[in-house]
C-alpha cells in the first residue's frame, strides 16, 4: 500500500491558528465567511452562511484525484463536498447530495449523475469521514463514508484537469454547504484505495489526524543558497546543498545529499548539551545526516 504522502497535493488542518494554511503544499486557501469551532482534531472550519467555501487557489491534476475530509452534521438537499467552477470551465461538483433524494453523486456539466446510494443526513449528525476518488483512465468516481465505499458512477464529462477547488460548498449558489463544519481536508493527485481511506477513518476515530499518518514533510532538489526548516513534525531534506542548511526540527529531521558548506542542526542529544549527531547512522531523537560533507558541520 502506498504511503499516504504519495502525490498529496494539499492538506488543510483547518486550525484557528493558521486557518488558511496548506500544511503540506503551497496552496494557501482563501476563506469566504468561514469561522472556527471545535473540530474532529483541534479546530475546524465553520460554514454558517449560504455562500461559504474555502478556495484552494490554482491546483492541477491529470483528472485522477482524491478529496477527503471530516464533515460535521451533513445537510440535506443540494450539498457540495467540493466544487470546481474556475473561469472558463463548466461547474462541477466532485461529491454531492441531490435535493429531494439525498442521493450521493456528482454534478457534471449541468447534469446530476447519481451513484445509486442515498445518504441519510439524520444518521450522519456529528463527525463523519467523507471521500471521493476519480480514475481518469476510466472516468469512474467512487464515494466513501466512514471508510466504506457507498457507491460509484462513471463521469467521462468531468474535467480532465481539476483546477480551483472550492471545499465544503459552492460559492456560486445559495446554501449548497456540505455541512456545518469541515476538518482535516486533503487533496491527492491519485485515487486512494479502499484500504487507505478505511485507515484514515479508523485512525481518525482513534484521534489520529492525517497529520500523524502522512509522515515527514519533504524538500527535494538542489538548493543553491540557504534552506532553513522549522518543521513541527518530521522534516526531511534531500538533494545538493551548495551553501547552508539550517534545521530546527524537534523530532526526526533528516538531511540527505551533498553539502558544500555548512549544516547547522539544532537538535539536542538525548542528554542535552548539543552534541553533534553522527554523520551517518541513528542519532539523538532519530536525527540522521548522510552524504558528502565539505567543509564544515556544526552541531548546536
Amino acid at each position: 500500500m502506498p504511503v499516504l504522502s504519495e502525490n498529496l497535493l494539499a492538506y488543510y488542518q483547518c486550525d484557528a491558528a493558521a486557518p488558511s494554511a496548506d500544511s503540506w503544499g503551497s496552496n494557501t486557501a482563501t476563506l469566504y465567511s468561514i469561522g472556527s469551532d471545535p473540530g474532529q482534531f483541534n479546530e475546524a472550519w465553520t460554514f454558517s452562511n449560504s455562500y461559504d467555501s474555502a478556495n484552494t487557489g490554482t491546483i492541477t491534476t491529470s483528472g485522477t484525484y482524491t478529496l477527503a475530509g471530516w464533515g460535521y452534521n451533513l445537510r440535506t438537499g443540494w450539498s457540495a463536498f467540493a466544487t470546481n467552477n474556475a473561469s472558463g470551465t463548466s461547474e462541477n461538483w466532485f461529491m454531492a447530495l441531490n435535493t429531494g433524494t439525498d442521493e450521493v453523486g456528482v454534478w457534471a456539466n449541468s447534469t446530476f449523475q447519481g451513484s445509486g446510494y442515498s445518504a441519510d443526513p439524520a444518521t450522519l449528525s456529528g463527525w463523519h469521514h467523507y471521500a471521493t476518488t476519480r480514475d481518469a483512465s476510466t472516468g469512474e468516481v467512487k464515494f466513501y463514508i466512514d471508510g466504506a465505499q457507498v457507491g460509484a458512477t462513471i463521469t467521462p464529462t468531468m474535467p480532465g484537469v481539476m483546477r480551483i477547488v472550492h471545499m465544503g460548498g459552492d460559492p456560486g449558489g445559495s446554501d449548497y454547504r456540505w455541512g456545518e463544519r469541515l476538518d482535516d481536508y486533503a487533496i491527492w493527485g491519485r485515487a486512494l484505495g479502499l484500504a487507505e481511506i478505511a485507515n484514515i477513518y479508523t485512525q481518525g476515530v482513534a484521534s489520529n489526524s492525517l497529520r500523524s499518518l502522512i509522515g515527514p514533510s519533504t524538500l527535494r532538489g538542489m538548493f543553491s543558497s540557504v534552506v532553513h526548516t522549522v518543521a513541527p513534525e518530521n522534516a526531511r531534506l534531500h538533494g545538493a546543498f551548495s551553501s547552508i542548511v539550517h534545521s530546527v526540527s524537534p523530532e526526526n529531521g533528516r538531511l540527505h545529499g551533498m553539502f558544500m558548506s555548512v549544516i547547522h542542526n539544532d537538535i539536542e542529544a538525548g542528554g542535552g548539551g548539543g552534541v553533534l549527531p553522527p554523520i551517518q547512522g541513528q542519532a539523538a531523537q532519530g536525527n540522521t545526516i548522510q552524504g558528502l560533507l565539505n567543509p564544515k558541520i556544526q552541531g548546536s
